[in-house]
């Protein structure tokens, strides 16, 4: 017997396993990409489908709860690290030179 279905890819993982254990290991997916869909929904309303992905994505990630805002992010990188804010500690400015008293 064979099934045709479009499955979500964001509903995907574990689809294998929990398809072979159902049928005892005698069915088994071939997965294959077929098109793109937009899914509706805004991803900011958290009871929206779309927020409720996202966060289950967050969350599978190990991100915060909430997509920040923009307000977090800023237009200059670190040229050390790429990230903006820079998590590692900034170089102070140099004192600077002593002078001796005449």
């Amino acid at each position: 017997m064979q099934l045709k279905a479009y499955l979500p890819v964001a509903e995907s993982f574990g689809f294998t396993q929990a398809l072979r254990a159902a049928t005892s290991g005698r069915a088994f997916p071939q997965c294959v990409f077929d098109h793109w869909e937009e899914l509706g929904g805004d991803p900011l309303d958290p009871k929206s489908r779309a927020g409720e992905l996202a966060e289950a994505i967050r969350k599978r990630k190990g991100l915060k709860p909430g997509i920040p805002s923009l307000d977090n992010f800023s237009r200059e990188r670190c040229p050390s690290c790429s990230l903006s804010p820079c998590p590692l500690p900034q170089p102070t400015a140099p004192a600077p030179p002593a002078t001796l008293p005449s």
